[in-house]
């Protein structure tokens, strides 16, 4: 977006003042075909927007998916090799002990949720990585990814279905599709903001505000309350997911992991 809006800026730095004196009457006799111009475009892009909303299975809340299911794929793929190239020399082998109990509170975790939209469609693989950091992760093509200093950080099974619980949660919401898309959104908008901040009044002064005003509103969008929305969500679901596994657990009741046993 940015070699955009500088080609933009050079362009117009580019021009002699007589041309510049032009452009700008020109934009000032013919403002309502402007107006209009960038009225029927807004229409578009609300429509657009709104046609690209969808309601999740789970929540019953609205969100923007801009990315296809596909094209998401691949780019979680292309993550998932990034981060098996760099943990290559730290995975724990499927007959740790570690890694065993692991893959029982995942297994544990699907099974007892197959009732769940999106659960039953992810092959969901486990990878426990050997380092102290305190930290676990989905990816939304169902690869799981745990560090043993998470694993020695929790104090009872409980709260390790709840914590790969709520990671588990993201890949079903779809959280991170839905946060790139919106990623995409605010960048288009912003590349229109700031071209007119550029096209109207070419100083980096202004430039400069327009970028400010465009990274604090991806502030308060990521890191703060939409942000917190996805996070509770999480929680909220992940809860339920770790939930039904302790009451099955204890009632003993059909659920498909506790009866094969």
């Amino acid at each position: 977006m940015k070699i955009e809006e500088r080609g933009i800026r050079k362009w117009w730095q580019a021009l002699p003042p007589n041309k510049k004196e032009l452009f700008k009457e020109s934009v000032r006799k013919n403002k309502w075909k402007l107006f209009l111009g960038l009225s029927s475009f807004g229409l578009l892009f609300v429509v657009f927007y709104f046609t690209h909303l969808e309601v999740s299975p789970v929540t019953g809340r609205s969100k923007l998916l801009l990315l296809g299911k596909e094209h998401f794929r691949l780019l979680s793929e292309l993550e998932y090799e990034a981060w098996m190239e760099e943990f290559k020399n730290d995975m724990l082998t499927e007959k740790d002990a570690r890694y065993v109990a692991v893959k029982e509170v995942v297994h544990h975790l699907i099974e007892c949720n197959k009732d769940i939209p999106g659960i039953s469609e992810i092959n969901w693989i486990i990878h426990v990585v050997d380092s102290p950091d305190i930290n676990a992760f989905v990816l939304p093509n169902g690869q799981v990814f745990i560090f043993t200093g998470l694993l020695n950080s929790v104090t009872d099974i409980h709260q390790l279905s709840f914590l790969l619980g709520h990671e588990i949660a993201h890949a079903v919401l779809e959280h991170a599709a839905e946060k790139a898309s919106l990623v995409h959104f605010l960048d288009f908008l912003g590349l229109i903001f700031l071209t007119m901040i550029w096209a109207i009044c070419p100083r980096d002064s202004l430039a400069l505000l327009g970028q400010w005003i465009q990274s604090k509103l991806q502030e308060f969008m990521f890191d703060r309350p939409y942000s917190r929305t996805l996070e509770d969500e999480a929680d909220k679901i992940g809860l339920q997911l770790a939930a039904k596994v302790k009451y099955l657990v204890v009632e003993n009741t059909q659920c498909p992991s506790h009866s094969k046993r």
